[in-house]
């Protein structure tokens, strides 16, 4: 489990395809390696998690400075980790502890779709960032609710239809990729899981009016 605040940027180094443990033998996996600060990697191990741009991933190797991640098809078909590119920056968020503070909110690392950046909007200190996302997908959206983008915890600011907007801060542009993202790039999202649950049990009448 994640907090969405991202800790630092990783520069990916390599992208290419393996054999899948699949029995089909024209299925493919995707091996991602990943640049890290050497100071950062230092209590990792193979087998722990990280939040690479909103996804958790398991890590299959460390060597010296780089980790290398292996993408199974549910991860390259849900996230747009697929469109990465050698040179690229990533999200990067250790696992919480338990005894750490709890400053963003749960994030789990399971993407639910890709939305679209439409646009970018300067007000003041602050710029406003426009998604577009699957129009099923409304009903998890609130304003005021939470939302990761990319692995960054997030405040909706305004929601109408199939498009919702965050305000992003100084210090969110300059410490995650979101500060060098450009319209029509794509996002992982994830909505919030306690949104989600309430969502899930109520009751039918009431989801039939929703809908």
């Amino acid at each position: 489990m994640f907090t969405g605040i991202i800790e630092v940027l990783g520069t990916v180094s390599k992208i290419s395809k393996i054999q899948s443990e699949s029995t089909n033998p024209k299925k493919m996996d995707i091996m991602l390696s990943i640049i890290l600060k050497k100071d950062y990697i230092n209590d990792l191990k193979n087998g722990d998690s990280l939040s690479i741009n909103g996804t958790c991933l398991t890590i299959t190797k460390i060597q010296n400075n780089k980790l290398f991640f292996e993408l199974v098809k549910e991860t390259v078909d849900k996230t747009c980790l697929k469109k990465l590119k050698v040179g690229d920056k990533v999200n990067v968020e250790k696992s919480m502890q338990i005894s750490e503070r709890f400053d963003g909110h749960i994030v789990l690392g399971h993407v639910d779709c890709v939305g679209i950046i439409e646009k970018f909007i300067p007000i003041g200190n602050e710029t406003k960032m426009w998604i577009k996302f699957p129009r099923k997908f409304n009903k998890y959206v609130v304003e005021k609710g939470s939302i990761t983008l990319d692995g960054v915890s997030l405040t909706v600011v305004n929601v109408t239809g199939e498009k919702f907007s965050v305000a992003l801060i100084p210090h969110t542009l300059s410490h995650t990729n979101l500060g060098i993202k450009l319209a029509n790039e794509q996002v992982n999202i994830e909505f919030d899981i306690i949104g989600k649950y309430i969502f899930k049990y109520l009751p039918k009448k009431l989801l039939q009016q929703i809908k």
